[in-house]
């Protein structure tokens, strides 16, 4: 009888192969767990959305940073951009260090250019501040829109 079950085992072993050798149950083991990972994305979604939100956000600000660093630069005074629109519009040739035109730091072509504001990944308007002590920053008001907490996100230039 022992015989009997061995050599049935070893038919099915046989019979459940895939000509390429995978056994079906090899790969009803894989999709068991990609359904898995799958339930696990869907019901974590919104933190993987946020979380991803957060990286381009992240990339953005290192873009207007760079933007508004240059627009200082290039200022025949020395300004700051008082709001992303400066940046967008450029410099006019009679305020540049050069007596060029310079237009186009940051594209008024973005899907976040919206209404005469530059937004960011949440919708809100960023912010731009001078300490007077000629630090700048820009702040984008974070998920929950509301500048002046914790969920905040500043670069300074």
């Amino acid at each position: 009888m022992l015989l009997s079950l061995e050599h049935k085992m070893k038919s099915f072993r046989e019979h459940s192969k895939l000509k390429g050798g995978i056994a079906l149950s090899d790969l009803l083991f894989a999709m068991i767990g990609i359904l898995f990972i799958m339930a696990i994305a869907y019901m974590k979604w919104p933190q993987i959305r946020d979380f991803l939100r957060t990286g381009s956000e992240w990339m953005e600000l290192q873009s207007l940073q760079q933007a508004a660093t240059n627009y200082t630069s290039l200022t025949l005074d020395g300004s700051a951009p008082k709001d992303a629109s400066d940046l967008v519009n450029g410099i006019s040739a009679d305020k540049s260090i050069d007596g060029i035109e310079h237009k186009g730091f940051m594209s008024d072509k973005s899907k976040r250019w919206a209404s005469g504001n530059y937004n960011d990944v949440w919708g809100n308007a960023y912010t731009f501040t001078d300490d007077g002590n000629g630090n700048h920053s820009i702040t984008s008001a974070g998920p929950n829109g509301t500048v002046g907490d914790d969920d905040d996100m500043t670069v300074w230039y």
